[in-house]
């Protein structure tokens, strides 16, 4: 019995091992990141095909639930996390803007994150959130957590940038999503 055990055990392992070598694979990311937690850096999280510029929508609703869907189709979150991101918002107010002009739509770990991830949109028209002194929003960053270990030094190098207002405008003035990237890593370790 204890031989059987040890055999199973040793199989799930292989299989744990071989399917986070397909997820690493598909999501383009290398698997020394993420096997070494405090090495992962804010452009690990924000290469350029997760970052979008000028993006449309009537209202806060509207662009939190298109980030979900492209946090959902890209494995990122379960398709519950995105209408638990809007309900929390919505039960708890506009607490996701945190900074003048920039807001982090998410919600808490056991939500429906699948993969630690960011996405990152500047809005073509900024959009009222609702919190009079930071509105109107021009940037938000959806993220999902699976291990406050993995993001947050990359959570903190992100709320350091968008304070710096030299960024922001730099950020305003990329014309593509290669271009914002590039701002990302170069102001990372500023």
């Amino acid at each position: 019995m204890k031989e059987q055990l040890d055999s199973a055990i040793y199989e799930a392992e292989i299989l744990l091992k071989k399917s986070r070598r397909i997820v690493k694979g598909y999501f383009s990311q290398s698997a020394e990141i993420w096997e070494h937690y405090d090495t992962v850096e804010l452009h690990h999280f924000l290469p350029a095909s997760h970052i979008q510029l000028g993006v449309e929508c009537q209202d806060w609703k509207e662009i939190v639930e298109n980030m979900g869907r492209w946090m959902y189709e890209h494995g990122y979150v379960e398709k519950r996390y995105v209408a638990s991101m809007i309900e929390n918002t919505e039960k708890n107010g506009p607490y996701i803007v945190v900074l003048p002009g920039f807001a982090i739509p998410h919600d808490g770990q056991g939500k429906g994150s699948i993969i630690s991830g960011m996405y990152l949109v500047s809005l073509r028209r900024p959009i009222p959130f609702g919190v009079e002194k930071l509105d109107p929003v021009e940037f938000v960053c959806c993220f999902s957590a699976v291990d406050l270990k993995v993001h947050m030094k990359a959570f903190f190098s992100l709320i350091s940038m968008f304070r710096n207002n030299t960024f922001k405008r730099k950020l305003r003035e990329c014309k593509t999503s290669q271009d914002a990237a590039h701002l990302i890593e170069e102001y990372e370790f500023e």
